[in-house]
């Protein structure tokens, strides 16, 4: 990408880690709502990825953030090789690596504080020798104090979550109180929360503002609904670390 220029008046480039959320963003015009360019890493991003991203964001001066799982593989393989670069190519990571990027998401201390136990999924055996190696071997963590806690208490819970998590359980929140999802089950995106309102104020974001909360009016069909379809979006990349 050396010999490539970029322009763009995006306002931020989100990095995802797993194709499926990544269509779903897509699929869903995350990008045009949100003016922003979405990258799918696929995994651990390879030095390509890293090298895109980086000149993009240094070139067009805009913001970096990663959406990983809260588990091992998430903080210790793909945000820190992104954020600082390959363990096993230091002598180059200077041009691999994205310093600016911010972790977006949730995080350990996240399923505790939102009682997010449900979403959680046990760690497997691999994540916990993941986990351990990365507290003993890895200078990242040993000189990121936050990082080594959120690592620490991972494996302290013997929990991981998965990036939908929070949109599911904010989605069971809104039911249990008779607000219904747009979306359709198998068809909901993981990090934004479109439902039903019959309260202008809602629609509007005129209560939650009350609250000294910030939404979105939803977006309309366009397939002939009534004058009174009313809908709220709630983003939930709010939870940036």
């Amino acid at each position: 990408v050396e010999h490539l220029s970029f322009q763009t008046d995006a306002k931020f480039i989100l990095a995802i880690e797993t194709g499926g959320v990544f269509q779903r963003l897509q699929s869903h015009k995350f990008w045009q709502t949100s003016n922003c360019i979405l990258v799918s890493m696929a995994g651990v991003p390879t030095r390509a990825t890293r090298r895109f991203i980086r000149k993009l964001s240094d070139e067009c001066k805009i913001p970096v953030y990663a959406f990983v799982d809260c588990d091992p593989y998430g903080i210790s393989n793909i945000y820190r090789t992104l954020k600082v670069g390959s363990g096993n190519a230091a002598h180059i990571n200077q041009f691999f690596c994205v310093p600016n990027v911010k972790y977006l998401g949730l995080t350990p201390q996240d399923i505790i504080d939102f009682d997010l136990q449900k979403a959680t999924h046990p760690l497997a055996e691999g994540d916990m020798k993941r986990a351990f190696d990365a507290l003993k071997n890895d200078p990242f963590f040993q000189s990121q104090k936050p990082w080594k806690d959120a690592i620490d208490l991972l494996m302290k819970m013997q929990k991981r979550a998965e990036q939908q998590a929070l949109g599911d359980s904010v989605r069971a929140l809104l039911a249990s109180k008779g607000i219904p999802s747009v979306a359709a089950e198998g068809f909901q995106a993981p990090g934004v929360v479109v439902s039903y309102t019959e309260d202008a104020d809602i629609q509007s974001g005129k209560k939650f503002l009350g609250q000294g909360l910030q939404i979105a009016a939803g977006v309309p069909l366009q397939c002939d609904e009534p004058a009174d379809f009313r809908t709220f979006r709630i983003g939930l990349f709010g939870l940036e670390k």
